[in-house]
């Protein structure tokens, strides 16, 4: 019997990776670079992390360059995406993984504070996806954006509001994209669960005991879907949940 063969991971190809420096957006970058990706690390603060990220990608033969950006700032996106086209032209893959997770109490939460979240985790990574996508649906045969998302945007997290809010546009956002930018670019977006902790060992180890599974992937899991995304061509506007079954709870 005859056996479809899997499409590889595109090679090759050039991959913007916001919040690139640290934490899962850095296992990102060297995953990238180890399938042949020419990795763009962005970073906002963590510029020592961000070089050496890209140090250990280049050690390993990869190519990569460090990006500074403070995603609310747009000024500072058009900016970005300058440098990286003139380092290496249109970007092929985008990953919005930079992310601002806050508690937002209704006794203490400012507006300042509601604001720059909701710029950091929904208008940026959108204003980023709407400016690299115009540029890959006239430049490229097939361009791909993921977001990195969360179950708590379309489940809310207590003491969370403004960051399930923010999350929930997100994933919002992915579809609209994904429609507005086909065919030529896929548009999908990716809901860890517990992959790896935001809060103190107490409540992640919390949040794991509620997990239908029961244990935690680590990044990996992540990775994979990732992976699977970029040979996924008939896979666009969609959530793919790695979430251990925490939203069937």
């Amino acid at each position: 019997m005859n056996r479809a063969i899997l499409p590889s991971p595109p090679a090759g190809g050039i991959a913007l990776v916001t919040g690139g420096g640290c934490h899962l957006g850095a296992i990102i970058c060297r995953d990238l670079a180890s399938l042949g990706y020419r990795v763009a690390v962005v970073y906002h603060r963590s510029v020592e992390q961000a070089e050496g990220v890209v140090a250990g990608i280049r050690a390993q033969g990869g190519i990569a360059q460090p990006f500074p950006l403070d995603i609310s700032d747009p000024a500072q996106i058009d900016r970005l995406l300058h440098a990286v086209e003139e380092a290496w032209g249109v970007p092929h893959l985008l990953i919005n993984n930079a992310s601002l997770f806050l508690p937002t109490s209704l006794e203490e939460t400012t507006w300042a504070a509601l604001e720059y979240l909701y710029r950091v985790n929904l208008h940026g990574p959108v204003w980023l996806s709407m400016r690299v996508g115009e540029r890959m649906k006239g430049g490229m045969e097939e361009g791909q954006i993921i977001q990195i998302c969360d179950i708590w945007g379309e489940r809310p997290l207590a003491g969370h509001v403004a960051y399930s809010v923010s999350k929930a546009g997100l994933i919002m956002a992915t579809r609209a994209l994904a429609r507005e930018l086909a065919p030529s670019v896929r548009v999908n977006g990716i809901a860890p669960g517990a992959v790896l902790p935001k809060e103190g060992e107490a409540n992640f180890q919390r949040l794991l005991s509620r997990t239908p599974l029961a244990r935690q992937a680590g990044p990996s899991a992540v990775l994979q879907a990732i992976r699977y995304l970029l040979t996924a061509r008939f896979v666009t506007g969609d959530m793919l949940h790695v979430d251990g079954g925490r939203g069937l709870v």
